[in-house]
């Protein structure tokens, strides 16, 4: 896995030329858990399908293609994505972030669809926020998605804070003609706990914007006492822009 070299960022170009990649990763502690670790600004991956199983043992980051992008992801396929988690026990780890394709996304992420059928994991850690999406976990200021849809069903329990989105969990930068057409569930068994699920964003921060958005699907958020945020487009957002959804 390219992945596994923690902090080695890709700069150059991988052209799949419509093959695939099927790939199994076990996480150790504290690490990302991805294909990619760091795709740099130069970074291009394009015309790919990939099918990913993962374990993660304290990881920061499990996603399908990178743990984070900052430059141009475009044409991929997420056919599969398969998480396991036995064991989380690393307090010093303050998130943690599932995406179908990318942790944290600071670049561009163009015609990308997740056709897994279904990702459902727990969380029982104290302390942390769970960030969960179809397509990304966190799509940063510098950040854009377009034209990208999820087709997979996303199931978060938590102890902690869960924000759960079918293509984002949390958006602070541009999502553009998107859809969902999964269930998104989000549910937190602590009382101190809030709980943000939606099929688009999850949580839309102060710079996020969406337009055009297409949603088809249940969305489930419950909580044992504290607030619940749910939305078909967005579960909550923080005088963001959002038109034509």
């Amino acid at each position: 896995s390219f992945g596994s070299v923690k902090y080695l960022g890709f700069g150059g170009t991988y052209d799949g030329n419509g093959f695939s990649i099927e790939y199994s990763l076990i996480s150790s502690s504290g690490d990302d858990a991805a294909l990619f670790g760091v795709i740099e600004e130069k970074g291009v991956i394009q015309n790919l399908k990939v099918s990913a199983q993962i374990e993660y043992n304290d990881a920061r980051v499990v996603s399908g293609l990178a743990a984070e992008n900052n430059g141009t992801i475009q044409n991929v396929t997420i056919t599969n994505f398969t998480v396991t988690n036995t064991s989380f026990s690393n307090s010093s780890l303050s998130s943690l972030s599932v995406a179908g394709v990318v942790g944290t996304n600071k670049g561009v992420i163009k015609n990308v669809i997740n056709s897994a059928s279904e990702v459902s994991f727990e969380v029982m850690a104290n302390n942390l926020t769970v960030y969960a999406g179809g397509i990304a976990a966190q799509n940063e200021k510098t950040g854009t998605i377009s034209q990208c849809g999820n087709n997979m069903n996303i199931t978060v329990t938590a102890r902690t804070e869960a924000r759960v989105g079918g293509v984002v969990a949390q958006n602070n930068g541009k999502i553009i003609e998107c859809y969902n057409n999964s269930q998104i569930s989000a549910v937190s068994v602590v009382s101190t706990s809030n709980t943000y699920a939606s099929g688009i964003v999850g949580y839309n921060d102060t710079d996020g914007t969406i337009e055009y958005a297409y949603v088809k699907g249940a969305v489930v958020a419950q909580s044992a006492a504290a607030n619940v945020f749910a939305g078909g487009v967005v579960g909550y957002t923080k005088n963001a822009q959002i038109s034509f959804a």
